[in-house]
């Protein structure tokens, strides 16, 4: 089952990982796994959400096994990252987190144009 919103994200996705071999795109069927692990009660570092980058912007990605669900069904919930997430996200994926932190008010006003081209 599957809202049409929700359909519109994924297909996001599903441009975002063009290569995934299966009909869902890899971030939902690695967290699927990490849901069910966690349900089993197998210990998992990982966490039951995650965020993922798309064209469209950033989206939020949660998981867990309902109770009473003695399948391997998984409800997951995909939705646009908040605003302040995503912001966070891009600061960090461009490195301009708390040691570059001078950079921040540049990026804000325009002064400083962000490219995904880093300089080695």
């Amino acid at each position: 089952m599957i809202t049409p919103p929700a359909r519109l994200l994924l297909d996001d996705l599903v441009r975002a990982n063009p290569a995934a071999p299966h009909d869902l795109p890899l971030p939902v069927l690695s967290l699927a796994a990490v849901a069910r692990r966690q349900a089993r009660g197998m210990p998992d570092r990982a966490s039951p959400g995650l965020e993922v980058p798309t064209r469209a912007g950033w989206l939020s990605l949660h998981a867990s096994v309902p109770e009473g669900v003695r399948s391997e069904q998984v409800a997951i919930v995909i939705q646009r990252a908040a605003p302040e997430t995503a912001v966070a996200l891009e600061l960090e994926t461009y490195d301009l987190t708390a040691g570059t932190g001078d950079r921040r008010p540049l990026t804000a006003d325009g002064s400083l144009i962000i490219a995904p081209v880093r300089g080695q």
